[in-house]
């Protein structure tokens, strides 16, 4: 298309301690740094690695540590004090990652941060209800606050019609919902519905796989406040966002690109 989009998707994923410790390495921070000092806007999502008592079998390895079945953690237990060694990795885990927001904070890089996304799919252990789902976040809140990392934009990933994992208006900037393998007319349904429930909140399409194009969507009444293609393919084989999907997306002038994000 010739353009830049304005943001760009990172993923803290290797920098879970529990990955650490088997000797994963990334330089996602190093991108986003990179990103946004060019003027574009970073969100990033963090693929938690749970922060202990991973499977580790031949056919669930240490690497597959942020999915239920990656993991025997209880999550229940670590926050209703009956395992308080899990509760102290929880928090190292979220030091762990607070230390390297901080290093965007110090550039005045802003983060749009989507935390314990797709929870109520229940495919990631932190899914495993509302209730401790909710206190992880508000607990994940309170600690970046007190810590001063202040450069965060908070954004919900709305899974459902359940509104009884969402954490609160005060714990939420942004309601982002995630959708794959949609046509335009669902996208659309799925939109108003979720504005029906959070119209007083941003609401964007934090996250899609193959979905129908961006002008229909946009014409039929879904106004995302932005979209975020995963990479890769579907398991047709083609791409989740073909080069005609991009350039038709790039060419609508309510899309801005990354020369045109404001200062």
């Amino acid at each position: 298309t010739g353009k830049y989009p304005a943001i760009m998707g990172f993923d803290l994923m290797d920098y879970s301690p529990s990955r650490v410790k088997y000797g994963a390495k990334t330089k996602q921070i190093n991108y986003a740094l990179d990103w946004g000092e060019k003027g574009g806007i970073v969100t990033l999502i963090w693929h938690w690695n749970a922060p202990k008592d991973l499977v580790n079998t031949k056919s669930i390895p240490w690497w597959k540590g942020f999915y239920t079945e990656g993991t025997t953690f209880n999550l229940d237990d670590a926050l209703n004090g009956k395992d308080p060694e899990g509760y102290e990795l929880i928090l190292r885990d979220i030091d762990a990652i607070a230390k390297k927001i901080k290093l965007l904070a110090d550039q005045d890089i802003p983060v749009l941060w989507r935390p314990l996304h797709e929870a109520n799919g229940g495919w990631f252990w932190w899914g495993k209800d509302a209730d401790s789902c909710k206190k992880l976040w508000i607990a994940m809140f309170d600690y970046f606050k007190s810590q001063g990392v202040n450069n965060l934009i908070w954004v919900w990933t709305s899974e459902s019609e359940d509104s009884s994992w969402y954490p609160g208006d005060e714990y939420v900037d942004i309601i982002g919902r995630d959708l794959y393998s949609k046509n335009t007319s669902d996208c659309v349904s799925i939109y108003q519905s979720e504005f029906a429930r959070y119209g007083h909140k941003v609401i964007a399409l934090s996250e899609c796989g193959t979905v129908g194009l961006l002008s229909e969507q946009w014409s039929a009444g879904a106004r995302w406040a932005w979209f975020m293609p995963w990479y890769g393919k579907a398991d047709s084989g083609s791409k989740h966002a073909t080069d005609e999907w991009w350039k038709d997306t790039m060419k609508q002038t309510y899309v801005i690109t990354r020369d045109q994000v404001p200062s």
